[in-house]
């Protein structure tokens, strides 16, 4: 598309509609990497009677081109790379903080940073519409929704804390389970064997395993996360099966899928 796309009509279906020929595959599989001056963000967050500041970079061209992004399944917004200089400064100040602390307390760390960072916007009225964000997109805005939310905290649980997890859907509103190798005390889901406490970034000062008293007779679609090494990591126990059996392999792109049970 070498044109504003205000200019002329286009229209997205679902993948069994009649007559679709293929699949547009939205998936960012590398580190955006473009021109454009770093600039700095800093961020100050009390915890525990202390004030931590995190001067994070960016670039704002990387960050305009994630606001363009279409809208897709939020699994993908949550294993989009980060550009190297964000992800850079964000792990070379997060991580020594997090080192010093219990996994319980790094999530509640974590929990209270996007909480408290970004001021909650129900809707985007920026973009018109409810939309999910890009983690990298979120750090360096000052307001989210709570797709936005969820999503930069379950990123964070992964990648900073290396913890397993998961989306939490309910209707119209996006929250967070994590797994702590325990259960919490409040409200805990069990998926796949593993136990979750829900961890609500948007829910202000609400600790882990608290949620919002209108979703407790609902039940929420639960989504499990992976991150990317633990991805690369199933494909290469799967292919080693499969060529057990004979099969082989060409080309560089994805070649599997997976059924209901994973």
């Amino acid at each position: 598309i070498d044109k504003s796309i205000s200019s002329f009509p286009i229209t997205s279906y679902s993948s069994n509609h009649p007559g679709a020929t293929g699949v547009l595959h939205l998936k960012i599989n590398q580190s955006l990497n473009f021109q454009g001056e770093i600039q700095n963000k800093k961020i100050q967050f009390p915890w525990d009677k202390k004030l931590y500041e995190f001067n994070l970079k960016f670039n704002p061209e990387v960050i305009q081109f994630l606001e363009s992004y279409p809208q897709t399944d939020p699994e993908l917004y949550f294993d989009a790379p980060f550009s190297f200089p964000a992800k850079e400064s964000l792990m070379k100040q997060f991580k020594p903080v997090l080192a010093s602390m219990k996994k319980e307390a790094g999530a509640s760390f974590l929990q209270q940073f996007v909480q408290k960072s970004f001021a909650y916007r129900p809707y985007n009225d920026l973009f018109g519409f409810d939309r999910f964000m890009f983690p990298e997109e979120l750090l360096f805005k000052d307001e989210s929704n709570d797709k936005g939310k969820a999503l930069l905290y379950a990123w964070m649980i992964s990648n900073l804390l290396n913890q397993k997890a998961a989306l939490v859907e309910f209707p119209g509103f996006y929250s967070v389970a994590v797994s702590l190798n325990q259960p919490m005390d409040g409200d805990n889901f069990l998926i796949n064997g593993r136990s979750y406490s829900i961890a609500d970034p948007t829910f202000d000062n609400a600790p882990i395993g608290l949620i919002m008293k209108e979703f407790y007779p609902l039940k929420p679609l639960i989504i499990p996360l992976k991150d990317v090494l633990e991805s690369e990591n199933q494909e290469a126990k799967i292919w080693k099966l499969a060529t057990a059996f004979g099969a082989e392999r060409s080309g560089t792109d994805s070649d599997f899928l997976k059924d209901e049970s994973g």
